[in-house]
């Protein structure tokens, strides 16, 4: 269970991360991975919405990926 939700975290990252190559960071810890995304918020994202619309990053990479169902964007 653990891979498949470590997958789905990364795979989200990939998705939405932004196209000017800020870079994602993978801390794998013993009890725990953390993926953090250095960047910054796109343009039509506010503060207030955040948890609660899903934006693509990656149009390309995020298709491919629905393409293949591996995830929902």
């Amino acid at each position: 269970m653990l891979l498949n939700k470590c997958g789905a975290k990364l795979l989200k990252k990939i998705v939405k991360k932004q196209k000017k190559g800020v870079n994602v960071q993978i801390d794998i810890l013993d009890d725990r991975l953390v993926v953090i995304n250095l960047g910054f918020l796109i343009k039509s994202l506010i503060q207030k919405t955040l948890g609660k619309i899903a934006v693509r990053r990656n149009s390309l990479i995020a298709d491919l990926f629905h393409r293949i169902y591996q995830c929902d964007y």
